[in-house]
């Protein structure tokens, strides 16, 4: 007898990205939040712990520029000898 063999593919889920602009939307709303008084007082530190760990997220993958005045200072090749 011979065997069958049926090849099934699943679906390739799609890529979920978020961009450092829709992060920094996510902290802003969460300070607005704040500033209105939707959180209750036992949900406060929860909030903040999220608010601080998105905050750090982007400040350590948001591309530093130089400050204002300055021209950014490009790599320097080595000289040929």
């Amino acid at each position: 007898m011979a065997e069958e063999t049926v090849a099934t593919t699943e679906p390739e889920a799609p890529v979920v990205q978020l961009s450092l602009n829709e992060i920094a939307g996510a902290v802003k709303v969460i300070d607005i939040c704040s500033e209105r008084g939707a959180f209750k007082g036992p949900e406060l530190a929860e909030v903040g712990a999220l608010r601080g760990q998105l905050a750090n997220f982007l400040q350590a993958n948001t591309p530093q520029q130089p400050p204002e005045g300055e021209a950014p200072v490009a790599p320097v090749a080595p000289a040929a000898s």
